[in-house]
């Protein structure tokens, strides 16, 4: 059943991604794709170091700090099996 429910957040991920503009993707894209990298960056930083810091686990800390830098929960599913977390 975890299998099933993984598999159908992926698509789900890939079908909303389907449903976005590609005019308003690259307006967007051009207009906020420093400050989104930089926030994204700084979040993984950041959640990486505090993870070590509470958690010495390195495989978790990736995992939660990866999710929490990207988009939350959808990547955090999507990654535990990739890492084997």
């Amino acid at each position: 059943m975890h299998r099933i429910g993984q598999r159908a957040l992926q698509i789900a991920v890939v079908l909303i991604g389907l449903n976005l503009d590609i005019e308003q993707l690259i307006a967007s894209s051009v207009e906020y794709s420093a400050l989104v990298s930089a926030c994204v960056v700084m979040t993984l930083v950041v959640g990486l170091a505090l993870g070590s810091l509470i958690y010495d686990n390195r495989k978790y800390n990736f995992l939660v700090s990866s999710g929490t830098a990207i988009c939350g929960g959808t990547v955090v599913a999507s990654l535990s099996t990739t890492i084997g977390a």
